[in-house]
């Protein structure tokens, strides 16, 4: 009888043990669930992050090419420009030479 009661002590203890393992390993489990979710909802958030930073650069570089060629735009209307007044004052004075040789060919005719 002795052993038998020791026997069942025994089962029973081991049971118990079995218990508390299953209700440590299904924390585990929980925990480890736990630990999955918020590991994907940050890989989520990354690719959402790193889509808006692809977005963004692409958006950048697109700007960046606008303002080179308003810039290039920019330069060739100013050498345009410049080439306009050289062109203006070279006019200027040939109409003052042409004047001038008008005036002197009035002179002779009168």
């Amino acid at each position: 009888r002795e052993v038998a009661k020791e026997k069942d002590a025994l089962s029973s203890s081991r049971l118990e043990e079995m218990k508390v393992l299953m209700q440590e390993l299904r924390k585990a489990k929980e925990g480890h669930a736990d630990a999955l979710s918020v590991a994907r909802k940050m890989r989520g958030e990354a690719r959402g992050a790193e889509s808006l930073l692809a977005k963004k650069d692409a958006l950048l570089a697109s700007q960046a090419d606008q303002m080179e060629g308003a810039l290039r735009r920019n330069m060739l209307l100013s050498e345009t420009n410049d080439q306009l007044q050289a062109a203006a004052r070279r006019n200027e004075v040939v109409t003052q030479l042409l004047l001038r040789e008008l005036g002197q060919a009035d002179a002779l005719a009168h």
